[in-house]
């Protein structure tokens, strides 16, 4: 019993230092983050499978880097110097189609890891990039030379209405009113907009979402709209 208390109130200390770090995925953990999640997993652990010792021990331990995690983030949003000492700084690694050998061993990166990841950026051929950077979350950011830039309709000069996020209307055959009345949405309109799909009911459809334009997608049972 005593191992089932340790591990649930364990879980929620970790799920409130995670939740601390705000809505990143793991791909975007910086290296103090990476620092910090591993001190706390470790002792969360320890305070599991190690009842013998006082909890309040572990406790303290956790509590404690969960404060550090949230005062060293405010330090990083309020101060530049902060954050390029503990996250690090951006590493130009490719400038205008050069690669800058020393950089690339500041990164400590090879020529053939920085071709793998490149080619997961589907980047096959370095004679398209103008500028990699390496960013303190070890991700890259590639910009390709302007020829091998994809067309958009602004270069052509096509003018095009701004989009809009679609919302929920219908949800396992039942409205989402909430969402209807924050749009000013009214049950007549949606139906209006299900009859042009011939879709006679609501409760025939699994999931709707619509926009301005109106329905953009239906899911009916076992049947794709």
């Amino acid at each position: 019993m005593t191992i089932v208390f340790r591990g649930v109130i364990t879980f929620l200390m970790l799920l409130l230092f995670f939740r601390s770090m705000g809505p990143r995925q793991l791909t975007q953990f910086t290296f103090k983050d990476y620092v910090l999640g591993v001190l706390v997993g470790s002792m969360g652990g320890r305070a599991i499978t190690r009842p013998e010792q006082a909890y309040i021990t572990f406790l303290y331990g956790i509590v404690t880097v969960i404060i550090m995690q949230m005062l060293l983030s405010y330090l990083c949003l309020k101060s530049d110097r902060v954050r390029r000492f503990i996250n690090g700084q951006p590493i130009i690694v490719i400038s205008k189609g050069e690669i800058l050998k020393n950089n690339l061993k500041k990164a400590r990166l090879t020529m053939n890891e920085l071709a793998s990841l490149l080619r997961a950026e589907g980047i096959f051929n370095l004679s398209e990039v103008e500028y990699v950077i390496l960013e303190p979350t070890r991700c890259f950011s590639v910009m390709q030379k302007s020829e091998r830039s994809p067309v958009t309709l602004s270069d052509l000069n096509i003018q095009t209405a701004p989009k809009e996020l679609p919302i929920l209307v219908i949800k396992d055959g039942k409205l989402i009113r909430a969402e209807l009345y924050r749009y000013n949405l009214t049950e007549q309109w949606v139906k209006e907009q299900l009859l042009k799909r011939d879709i006679k009911d609501i409760s025939e459809v699994l999931l709707a979402q619509a926009d301005s334009s109106g329905i953009v997608y239906t899911c009916l049972n076992n049947t794709n709209k």
